[in-house]
C-alpha cells in the first residue's frame, strides 16, 4: 500500500486500493462472524478457507496489485507501441 500515491497508471491506484479494501471486509467480516458478532453470511476467510470463487478473485486481485507495483514508473508513449 505504500506504492500507491507512486502508482503511475492512473486506473491503477485506485484499483489497487479497491482490491485492498475488499480483502480487509472479507477478513473483517469473516473475523465478526468467528466470533459471533455477525450472522453467518458464507464469506470465507481469504487464503485461508477453500471457497473456490473467492480464491480465484483474490488471486487474480494480487495479480493486479502485483501489476500496478511493477508498472508503477511506466509511462505509455503514444503511437509508439508501448506494452503495458
Amino acid at each position: 500500500m505504500l506504492y500507491l500515491p507512486r502508482s503511475a497508471p492512473r486506473l491503477g491506484a485506485p484499483a489497487a486500493s479497491g482490491v485492498i479494501v475488499t480483502f480487509a471486509l472479507c477478513v473483517l467480516i469473516n473475523g465478526a462472524m468467528v466470533m459471533g458478532l455477525a450472522p453467518v453470511v458464507g464469506v470465507p476467510m481469504p487464503l485461508l478457507s477453500f471457497g473456490g470463487t473467492v480464491m480465484i478473485t483474490m488471486m487474480v486481485g494480487f495479480a493486479l496489485v502485483l501489476s500496478v507495483r511493477v508498472h508503477r514508473y511506466t509511462e505509455v508513449t503514444s503511437g509508439r507501441g508501448a506494452l503495458l
